[in-house]
């Protein structure tokens, strides 16, 4: 019996690892075409590599940039051997022309990442109830939609929910074996996710509730202080290996994250494009239906609900609820839980991926609910609904796989453009981030300058862009400028408005206007006044514009923004 759930644990590791691995390498070598954050993501590590530990922004702690860094040595390493690169200056050239293996090195920590959650699932729901939940509940996260698509991502939010689940992991060790020392190594995964991502530091919930709970009646709090010192220090220590730059300069970090956009999102101090669409109740509902399903979300709602009822109901009517449940392991999850949520509902704004440490702790209640069922010996019930709960999202994680074969939409533009547009045309973005949501074309000095210079006035080092200007492959070359349009709508000033005009585009010698859906879709959908002045560029350019091409995705076919490429008239 052992060896038949060690082959079934395998073949789940496995499927979860091919729906986690096809295909990284969409849209290389350009760079960011699965998350924006990606670009962010590796230019931080390489800042690291330099040997300069200052962060570029303070929104996010350092941690999962370190562990890429250790997979760019390892490719160094690597490509020395075979001869690819001689020196560090060969490296930095790599990644402006061909990024390729540092995006893939990022993207598979992800995915080892998340292929680890899987089997750290399986072995809890084995200590919550038996092997039957651990492995419905790893065969379930296997396929939850979010967690499929941000383990292709070069991004920290699959590597935190793992360190928070190791936590959890080493924590539960502690407790059985009786050794609360062991707690220490739990401290330690805590203070690592929590330079991972600052909401790791949740995760120090694990080891104190198992230490609270594993007091004798009788035995006093205070004898165990030793232990809960430990477990701080090695929550300390952890985020000091994580975000080195804090033990250097402690005020200048903690000035940084109270001066951060981030902080300014707790705090609702910020108003976010396209936010009213990302915070609240209703948003949060649909993140869990992106994740888990409507099913699923519905039977871990339902589950969830059962169990906190398990602390109102007399002892002799819980085993009618759940029986034989460990309840030692699942109350600090539930617990976690209850925090998180609380944290999301308050959260000036939300995206998808915030939910990806509920994901294990939601398919182990669906797997409590099925196994219950199983129990009961309502078969049919138990295929049914396992059935129903699995196919939304296995159907949304295998057609996204399936679409990441096909070529992005921005990379079908950037040939449109060489094939049809001059070299040394005017080319208009509708914002300034470049590389991330629009097509890859080459670009003169002059624009790159330009870039350069908004970059240092947002407070940025310009680098990347020093360095493309040196690196950046031949011609065609386009003069290109990059409306400044910010995120924030705080930061968009009037100056900045007044580049929104067609007419004006067309005096300084514009003749193409590319947009994308990756901002007019948000311009349209957020009624908030300040964004109306450039909601009427987006009208004016539909009505008067002369539209060359356009670059949407098609389902099962390829991802990307839709793009509309305006020809100004003559």
């Amino acid at each position: 019996m052992r060896k038949k759930y060690t082959i079934y644990l395998f073949l789940i590791l496995l499927g979860g690892f091919f729906l986690r691995v096809t295909w990284i390498g969409y849209g290389l070598p350009q760079p960011g075409y699965f998350s924006s954050d990606e670009i962010d993501t590796i230019g931080r590590s390489l800042k690291i590599a330099t040997g300069d530990l200052t962060p570029s922004h303070y929104n996010k702690p350092a941690f999962f940039n370190i562990v890429s860094l250790v997979s760019y040595g390892i490719v160094f390493i690597f490509s020395k051997i075979l001869g690819y690169v001689s020196n560090k200056e060969d490296l930095i050239r790599l990644f402006i022309r061909n990024p390729t293996v540092y995006y893939l090195a990022g993207r598979m920590s992800s995915v080892i990442a998340g292929v680890m959650i899987l089997f750290l699932v399986y072995r809890i729901g084995t200590r919550i109830k038996n092997r039957a939940t651990g492995l419905l509940a790893a065969l379930l996260l296997s396929c939850c939609y979010t967690s499929v698509r941000f383990a292709h991502i070069a991004k920290e939010d699959t590597f935190l929910t793992f360190l928070i689940y190791l936590t959890l992991w080493f924590s539960l060790k502690a407790q059985e074996t009786g050794r609360r020392q062991r707690l220490f190594l739990s401290g330690i995964c805590c203070g690592l996710a929590a330079a991972t991502k600052y909401t790791g530091i949740l995760s120090i919930l694990f080891p104190v509730l198992f230490l609270l709970s594993s007091l004798k009646n009788g035995e006093k709090l205070i004898r165990q202080m030793p232990v809960f010192f430990t477990i701080v220090l090695g929550a300390f220590i952890g985020f000091c290996v994580g975000m080195p730059f804090f033990v250097l300069h402690p005020l200048t970090f903690l000035k940084g994250v109270f001066a951060s956009s981030v902080f300014h999102q707790i705090q609702w101090q910020t108003l976010w494009l396209g936010g009213e669409h990302h915070y609240g109740f209703l948003f949060i509902l649909k993140m869990f239906k992106e994740e888990f399903g409507s099913l699923m979300a519905i039977v871990g709602v339902l589950t969830f609900a059962a169990l906190l009822s398990y602390f109102f109901t007399k002892k002799e009517d819980r085993e009618r609820l759940f029986s034989h449940i460990n309840w030692n392991v699942l109350t600090p999850i539930i617990v976690f839980t209850a925090i998180y949520l609380v944290i999301l509902f308050s959260s000036g704004h939300l995206d998808y991926q915030y939910i990806l440490p509920l994901s294990p702790f939601w398919a182990l209640l669906s797997s409590l609910f099925l196994v219950s069922l199983y129990e009961r010996k309502k078969i049919f019930m138990f295929s049914a609904i396992f059935f129903l709960i699995i196919q939304e999202p296995l159907y949304h994680s295998v057609k996204f796989d399936m679409e990441t074969l096909g070529t992005d939409t921005r990379i079908k533009a950037a040939e449109w453009m060489d094939k049809n547009i001059s070299p040394g045309d005017k080319i208009a973005f509708d914002t300034d981030y470049y590389y991330q949501y629009h097509p890859p074309i080459k670009i003169s000095s002059e624009s790159i300058r330009d870039l350069e210079k908004r970059a240092k006035e947002k407070g940025g080092t310009g680098t990347y862009f020093q360095l493309l200007e040196k690196y950046q492959r031949g011609a065609p070359l386009y003069h290109a400028r990059f409306l400044p349009m910010p995120t924030w709508l705080e930061r968009l000033k009037e100056e900045e408005i007044r580049e929104y005009n067609p007419e004006k585009l067309k005096k300084d010698g514009f003749r193409w206007v590319v947009i994308s859906s990756y901002y007019f879709d948000r311009i349209r959908i957020d009624p908030h006044p300040g964004w109306k002045p450039i909601r009427r560029f987006y009208e004016e350019m539909a009505r008067r514009g002369i539209k060359a091409a356009q670059f949407a995705p098609t389902a099962w076919r390829n991802l990307g923004p839709e793009l509309i490429i305006y020809r100004l008239g003559d």
